[in-house]
């Protein structure tokens, strides 16, 4: 079953029609007595929202169902991450009170809502994941993913208990496997980067001033920024290659500044290193030739070969015999002991 045949809506744009579709199918359901109905409703609500926001419409008369059987063309992990929902109006006052429905309207309040009261958000969580359906494996799963699907388009009011559902189902102990959910891992991610955060926040963190650049609302870098030029480069190097989800926490238009600087900081200094090593080379050359004061080298004189020195009768062979032989081979000795030669 599809995400409107379960919210009983024609297919729609309009995310206020859809809300309000959730709302009478959620005033209708009893979710002590039946949390898998509930969660499939949620799923629904989640998948219609994508659906509006990131997919055109068909046309009358187009399959209702496309290849993926929820109306996406692609799957839900090809579609770029979506944006808070803005506006939840899903949840009337006359809905009974359950552990689900209390997180839902902590967290879908609405964007102009104030933020939850963390302690309110933390005990909500806790009562989902207390529970009796989570001592169920199969229902468990449902929960387990229904939360993360919470949690994930609920950001960032949900940031408070984001780690605390993180730890509760170890979702960082599978971080970076394939078969791990897109959304548990951008949740697992997420969570990262508030524990850097919240280091780089102690004033004792050696890349503190750091940090604090890199959040100001200053316009410009100002004259004394390179004393803490390395500090800032390690910084911006570590969030984007370790934890990316932290880049959203600083100041884009700090970030802008120093990619700038650090760029030309670079590129500088690659042309004075190269400018050093050539001067250098030029210096070792000079010195190089000033210093030389050995004697040129002589041409290498043609050797002596028996053939030649036999076509000069007066020339004595024994010499060169004793030189190349170390003295145990004369000529007189060759005629005793060879005399065909």
């Amino acid at each position: 079953m599809n995400a409107w045949t379960t919210l009983g809506l024609a297919r729609t744009g309009d995310v206020g029609e859809i809300r309000r579709a959730y709302a009478r199918k959620l005033k209708a359901t009893d979710v002590d007595a039946d949390p898998d109905a509930f969660i499939a409703l949620r799923e629904a609500l989640n998948r219609a929202l994508d659906e509006a926001a990131w997919a055109a419409v068909p046309e009358e008369g187009e399959d209702e169902e496309r290849a993926d059987g929820h109306g996406f063309a692609g799957t839900v992990e090809s579609l770029p991450p979506p944006a808070p929902l803005d506006d939840m109006a899903a949840a009337p006052d006359d809905i009974p009170d359950t552990p689900f429905s209390i997180l839902d309207r902590l967290l879908f309040a609405g964007e102009d809502a104030p933020p939850p009261d963390p302690d309110a958000l933390a005990a909500a969580v806790g009562a989902v994941l207390d529970h009796p359906d989570m001592d169920h494996v199969d229902r468990s799963a449902g929960i387990e993913n229904w939360l993360a699907e919470t949690l994930y388009y609920s950001i960032p009011r949900s940031d408070p208990v984001i780690p605390m559902v993180v730890d509760h189902f170890r979702w960082d102990a599978q971080a970076g496997q394939w078969d791990q959910h897109w959304l548990f891992e951008d949740l697992v991610r997420r969570r990262e980067a508030f524990d850097l955060l919240d280091r780089l926040a102690d004033p004792r963190h050696d890349w503190h001033k750091a940090y604090l650049d890199l959040t100001s609302d200053k316009p410009t870098l100002g004259w004394n920024t390179m004393a803490h030029a390395n500090k800032v480069s390690s910084l911006l190097m570590l969030i984007r290659q370790d934890v990316p989800a932290a880049e959203a926490w600083l100041a884009p238009h700090r970030v802008a500044l120093w990619d700038q600087k650090l760029g030309r900081s670079v590129t500088g200094g690659l042309k004075w290193a190269m400018l050093g090593f050539w001067l250098l080379f030029i210096v070792a050359k000079i010195f190089a030739a000033i210093g030389d004061d050995s004697p040129p080298p002589t041409a290498p004189r043609p050797p002596v070969t028996i053939e030649h020195v036999f076509t000069v009768p007066d020339v004595d062979i024994d010499p060169l015999l004793a030189d190349a032989y170390d003295q145990r081979l004369t000529l007189a000795g060759l005629g005793t002991s060879n005399p065909p030669l």
